[in-house]
């Protein structure tokens, strides 16, 4: 009885030490595919091209790069459960993607601003083209900058890893990290520089800028959270840039002013001198 006990007794402390050294490798291996999976990137980021962006010239975006970082929501990491729920919202989208998706995504694939610029058109706005497309090229360039310091991976690359295939359509103004999305940053760079000018037009161009970064989330080319932070930046850093821009506007408007000055005087002075005058003929009258 005493030799079965002691027998028991090491089969159990073996069966017990075995289970722990099992989940032990487990966690080891699921850490280990976690780490693996965290460590993905959209590609190789050279120095040489961090250079380049950081030696591009600014005129109305003046902050450091890095300043900028802090204003831009960290993206989820890979092995996020938040990312598998974006790659399997990126899936049913696929699956039911519609050719009306097709069609504008194809319209804006590397025309971002073309909504805009037909909105513009239509309804004879007037802007500073050369104060707007300067604000939309540094915002390019910025968005460039900023890819290549999240480096995060497409969809297509991530989901073949998560077991969430990802079938995208080809984006010619794809080929660069996923975060933040561009497409977002210029809708939504658009929406604020023109709503700023036609706040009656609010409404219409903030539609459109969700019309630009969606036709990118409905063909499984950008992350849902792509375009929101492109959007949550902006509304951040065009607080504190809104001081460089409109300044044709802005020179216009004092123009404007002064010429309202100018003419409230002269018809002031010609009121005082016709007043003046019917006292004189008063005066003459009555003597």
């Amino acid at each position: 009885m005493i030799l079965y006990m002691e027998n028991f007794n090491l089969v159990l402390t073996t069966g017990i030490f075995i289970l722990i050294f099992a989940l032990i490798i487990n966690y080891q291996n699921k850490m280990c595919k976690k780490n693996f999976v965290d460590s993905i990137k959209y590609g190789s980021v050279f120095s040489d091209m961090l250079k380049d962006y950081s030696e591009y010239k600014y005129n109305i975006i003046d902050l450091d790069i890095y300043e900028i970082k802090k204003l831009c929501p960290d993206p989820p990491k890979n092995s996020s459960k938040k990312t598998y729920q974006e790659l399997k919202f990126l899936e049913k989208k696929i699956k039911n993607m519609g050719e009306k998706d097709i069609e504008i995504f194809d319209d804006l694939d590397t025309a971002a601003n073309l909504k805009f610029n037909e909105f513009i058109y239509d309804n004879n706005l007037d802007v500073d083209y050369n104060d707007y497309y300067q604000f939309l090229n540094e915002l390019e360039y910025m968005t460039y900058h900023l890819k290549y310091l999240y480096n995060r991976p497409r969809a297509y690359q991530l989901g073949m890893y998560l077991n969430v295939p990802i079938k995208s359509q080809y984006a010619r103004s794809g080929n660069t990290p996923a975060y933040p999305s561009g497409h977002a940053m210029l809708g939504h760079g658009s929406y604020l520089y023109l709503k700023e000018l036609y706040p009656e037009h609010e409404k219409e161009l903030y539609k459109l800028a969700k019309q630009v970064e969606n036709s990118r989330v409905d063909v499984g080319v950008h992350y849902v959270s792509d375009g929101n932070a492109s959007e949550i930046l902006l509304n951040r850093l065009f607080k504190k840039i809104k001081k460089n821009l409109y300044k044709k506007n802005i020179q216009q408007e004092a123009e404007i002013i002064r010429e309202i000055n100018t003419n409230q005087d002269k018809n002031i002075n010609q009121e005082l001198k016709f007043i003046n005058q019917e006292i004189d003929n008063y005066q003459e009258m009555n003597i």
